[in-house]
Protein backbone atom coordinates (compact mmCIF):
# COMPACT_ATOMS: atom_id res chain seq x y z
CA UNK A 1 0.00 0.00 0.00
CA UNK A 2 2.69 2.17 0.58
CA UNK A 3 3.93 1.73 -2.52
CA UNK A 4 1.17 2.56 -4.20
CA UNK A 5 0.56 5.49 -2.08
CA UNK A 6 3.50 6.82 -1.35
CA UNK A 7 2.30 10.41 0.37
CA UNK A 8 -0.36 8.69 2.32
CA UNK A 9 0.29 8.00 5.88
CA UNK A 10 0.29 4.31 6.54
CA UNK A 11 0.66 2.14 9.97
CA UNK A 12 -0.40 -1.82 10.75
CA UNK A 13 -1.14 -2.41 14.32
CA UNK A 14 -1.48 -6.66 15.06
CA UNK A 15 -4.48 -6.64 17.49
CA UNK A 16 -6.71 -9.28 19.48
CA UNK A 17 -10.55 -9.18 18.61
CA UNK A 18 -11.23 -11.69 21.66
CA UNK A 19 -9.38 -8.47 24.30
CA UNK A 20 -10.98 -5.74 24.79
CA UNK A 21 -7.78 -3.74 26.12
CA UNK A 22 -5.81 -4.63 22.51
CA UNK A 23 -8.82 -3.42 21.21
CA UNK A 24 -9.04 -0.08 23.21
CA UNK A 25 -5.16 0.55 23.17
CA UNK A 26 -4.66 -0.16 18.68
CA UNK A 27 -7.59 2.34 18.61
CA UNK A 28 -6.44 4.91 21.11
CA UNK A 29 -2.94 4.28 18.79
CA UNK A 30 -4.34 5.16 15.54
CA UNK A 31 -6.24 7.85 16.96
CA UNK A 32 -2.93 9.49 18.65
CA UNK A 33 -1.44 8.67 15.31
CA UNK A 34 -3.53 10.48 12.89
CA UNK A 35 -5.09 12.72 15.39
CA UNK A 36 -8.82 11.94 14.26
CA UNK A 37 -10.37 8.74 13.30
CA UNK A 38 -13.15 9.64 10.39
CA UNK A 39 -14.10 6.01 9.07
CA UNK A 40 -13.53 2.15 11.12
CA UNK A 41 -14.47 -0.72 9.30
CA UNK A 42 -15.29 -3.55 11.86
CA UNK A 43 -13.96 -6.52 9.70
CA UNK A 44 -13.55 -9.62 11.77
CA UNK A 45 -14.63 -13.00 11.91
CA UNK A 46 -14.05 -16.80 12.57
CA UNK A 47 -16.04 -20.02 11.67
CA UNK A 48 -15.71 -22.28 14.16
CA UNK A 49 -18.65 -24.67 15.53
CA UNK A 50 -16.63 -26.53 18.25
CA UNK A 51 -15.79 -23.41 20.07
CA UNK A 52 -19.06 -21.24 20.84
CA UNK A 53 -17.52 -19.14 23.47
CA UNK A 54 -14.31 -18.12 20.88
CA UNK A 55 -16.87 -17.47 18.12
CA UNK A 56 -19.14 -15.15 19.80
CA UNK A 57 -16.49 -13.06 21.62
CA UNK A 58 -14.50 -12.51 18.27
CA UNK A 59 -17.23 -12.08 15.76
CA UNK A 60 -19.73 -10.38 18.50
CA UNK A 61 -18.43 -9.37 21.77
CA UNK A 62 -14.76 -7.70 20.06
CA UNK A 63 -17.05 -5.73 17.28
CA UNK A 64 -19.07 -4.34 20.14
CA UNK A 65 -15.87 -3.33 22.03
CA UNK A 66 -14.46 -1.75 19.22
CA UNK A 67 -17.65 -0.19 17.91
CA UNK A 68 -17.99 1.39 21.62
CA UNK A 69 -14.53 2.80 21.47
CA UNK A 70 -14.61 4.03 18.35
CA UNK A 71 -18.04 6.15 19.15
CA UNK A 72 -15.94 7.36 22.04
CA UNK A 73 -12.72 8.32 19.63
CA UNK A 74 -14.64 9.45 16.71
CA UNK A 75 -18.28 11.54 19.14
CA UNK A 76 -18.29 15.22 17.80
CA UNK A 77 -19.79 15.63 21.55
CA UNK A 78 -16.39 14.52 22.62
CA UNK A 79 -14.28 16.64 20.34
CA UNK A 80 -13.79 13.92 16.71
CA UNK A 81 -15.44 14.87 13.40
CA UNK A 82 -17.87 12.45 13.61
CA UNK A 83 -17.59 9.82 10.63
CA UNK A 84 -18.59 6.14 9.57
CA UNK A 85 -18.73 3.09 11.17
CA UNK A 86 -19.42 -0.15 9.47
CA UNK A 87 -19.44 -3.39 11.24
CA UNK A 88 -19.05 -6.86 8.65
CA UNK A 89 -21.39 -9.17 9.33
CA UNK A 90 -22.63 -11.71 7.43
CA UNK A 91 -25.93 -12.31 4.67
CA UNK A 92 -25.97 -15.73 7.54
CA UNK A 93 -27.13 -12.65 10.35
CA UNK A 94 -30.40 -12.32 7.81
CA UNK A 95 -31.30 -15.63 7.42
CA UNK A 96 -31.22 -19.23 9.74
CA UNK A 97 -28.18 -21.06 9.06
CA UNK A 98 -28.80 -24.40 10.38
CA UNK A 99 -25.49 -25.80 9.19
CA UNK A 100 -23.73 -23.46 11.38
CA UNK A 101 -26.09 -22.11 14.32
CA UNK A 102 -22.86 -20.03 16.00
CA UNK A 103 -21.75 -18.18 13.27
CA UNK A 104 -25.48 -17.36 12.28
CA UNK A 105 -26.41 -16.71 16.06
CA UNK A 106 -23.07 -13.99 16.45
CA UNK A 107 -23.97 -11.96 13.17
CA UNK A 108 -27.62 -11.69 13.93
CA UNK A 109 -26.41 -10.26 16.73
CA UNK A 110 -23.77 -8.37 15.48
CA UNK A 111 -26.44 -6.88 12.90
CA UNK A 112 -29.06 -5.87 15.68
CA UNK A 113 -26.09 -4.18 18.08
CA UNK A 114 -25.38 -2.40 14.78
CA UNK A 115 -29.18 -1.12 13.52
CA UNK A 116 -29.92 -0.10 17.63
CA UNK A 117 -26.58 1.96 18.23
CA UNK A 118 -27.49 3.46 14.61
CA UNK A 119 -30.21 5.46 16.16
CA UNK A 120 -30.58 9.03 15.22
CA UNK A 121 -30.83 9.36 18.90
CA UNK A 122 -27.49 8.97 19.25
CA UNK A 123 -26.23 10.26 15.38
CA UNK A 124 -27.43 13.63 16.65
CA UNK A 125 -25.01 13.60 19.40
CA UNK A 126 -21.71 11.78 17.91
CA UNK A 127 -22.22 12.43 13.99
CA UNK A 128 -21.14 8.98 13.29
CA UNK A 129 -22.92 6.97 10.58
CA UNK A 130 -23.32 3.51 11.44
CA UNK A 131 -24.09 0.41 8.68
CA UNK A 132 -24.38 -3.19 9.08
CA UNK A 133 -22.29 -4.87 5.60
CA UNK A 134 -23.50 -8.55 4.74
CA UNK A 135 -21.51 -9.99 2.35
CA UNK A 136 -22.33 -13.14 0.47
CA UNK A 137 -20.40 -16.16 -0.16
CA UNK A 138 -16.96 -14.15 -1.17
CA UNK A 139 -13.88 -16.18 -2.10
CA UNK A 140 -11.96 -15.82 1.53
CA UNK A 141 -9.58 -18.48 3.86
CA UNK A 142 -13.07 -18.16 6.09
CA UNK A 143 -15.28 -19.73 3.41
CA UNK A 144 -12.94 -22.29 3.15
CA UNK A 145 -12.89 -22.97 6.82
CA UNK A 146 -16.77 -23.02 6.91
CA UNK A 147 -16.93 -26.45 5.41
CA UNK A 148 -14.99 -27.84 7.90
CA UNK A 149 -17.38 -28.30 10.26
CA UNK A 150 -21.00 -28.13 11.30
CA UNK A 151 -23.16 -27.17 14.31
CA UNK A 152 -24.36 -31.02 14.63
CA UNK A 153 -22.93 -33.68 11.91
CA UNK A 154 -26.62 -33.83 10.56
CA UNK A 155 -25.65 -30.80 8.47
CA UNK A 156 -22.63 -31.94 7.37
CA UNK A 157 -24.17 -32.91 3.96
CA UNK A 158 -25.84 -29.41 3.65
CA UNK A 159 -22.90 -27.29 3.46
CA UNK A 160 -22.20 -28.60 -0.37
CA UNK A 161 -25.34 -26.14 -1.06
CA UNK A 162 -23.24 -23.48 0.34
CA UNK A 163 -19.81 -24.12 -0.75
CA UNK A 164 -20.84 -25.02 -4.45
CA UNK A 165 -22.40 -22.31 -4.97
CA UNK A 166 -21.96 -19.50 -6.96
CA UNK A 167 -19.94 -16.51 -4.77
CA UNK A 168 -17.70 -13.09 -5.31
CA UNK A 169 -14.28 -12.33 -5.58
CA UNK A 170 -12.80 -10.21 -2.15
CA UNK A 171 -12.52 -7.23 -4.60
CA UNK A 172 -15.80 -7.71 -5.86
CA UNK A 173 -16.96 -7.69 -1.84
CA UNK A 174 -14.62 -4.33 -1.14
CA UNK A 175 -16.03 -2.01 -4.15
CA UNK A 176 -19.27 -2.48 -2.74
CA UNK A 177 -18.64 -1.23 0.23
CA UNK A 178 -17.13 1.54 -0.98
CA UNK A 179 -20.40 1.95 -2.36
CA UNK A 180 -21.96 1.51 0.70
CA UNK A 181 -19.85 4.55 1.83
CA UNK A 182 -20.88 6.55 -1.08
CA UNK A 183 -24.22 6.27 -0.15
CA UNK A 184 -23.49 7.93 3.14
CA UNK A 185 -26.71 6.54 4.97
CA UNK A 186 -27.12 5.62 8.48
CA UNK A 187 -28.99 3.10 10.10
CA UNK A 188 -28.58 1.27 6.96
CA UNK A 189 -28.18 -2.79 6.35
CA UNK A 190 -26.63 -3.59 2.80
CA UNK A 191 -26.14 -6.72 1.02
CA UNK A 192 -23.36 -7.71 -1.07
CA UNK A 193 -23.76 -10.70 -3.52
CA UNK A 194 -21.83 -11.12 -6.42
CA UNK A 195 -20.52 -8.04 -6.78
CA UNK A 196 -23.79 -6.31 -6.44
CA UNK A 197 -24.81 -4.01 -3.75
CA UNK A 198 -28.57 -4.45 -2.01
CA UNK A 199 -30.27 -2.43 0.82
CA UNK A 200 -32.05 -4.49 3.56
CA UNK A 201 -35.88 -3.18 3.85
CA UNK A 202 -36.75 -4.66 7.66
CA UNK A 203 -40.45 -4.57 8.43
CA UNK A 204 -41.68 -3.33 11.71
CA UNK A 205 -42.49 -5.87 13.66
CA UNK A 206 -43.26 -4.48 17.07
CA UNK A 207 -43.54 -0.61 18.06
CA UNK A 208 -44.49 0.36 22.04
CA UNK A 209 -47.93 1.19 22.44
CA UNK A 210 -47.91 4.65 23.85
CA UNK A 211 -52.12 4.80 24.95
Amino acid sequence: LSSEHPKAKIIFLSLDMANKDSIHKSLEQVAKEFKFIDILINCVGIVDETQPELVITVNLIGAIHSTLKAVELMSKDKGGRGGFLINVASVLGLIPDFTHCIFSASKHGLIGFTRSIASDVYYKHTGIKVNAFCPGKTETPLGKKYIENATLEYGLPYITNVSESKGQTTEECAATLIKALEADKNEAVWISDNAELTEVTFPTYWAPRQD
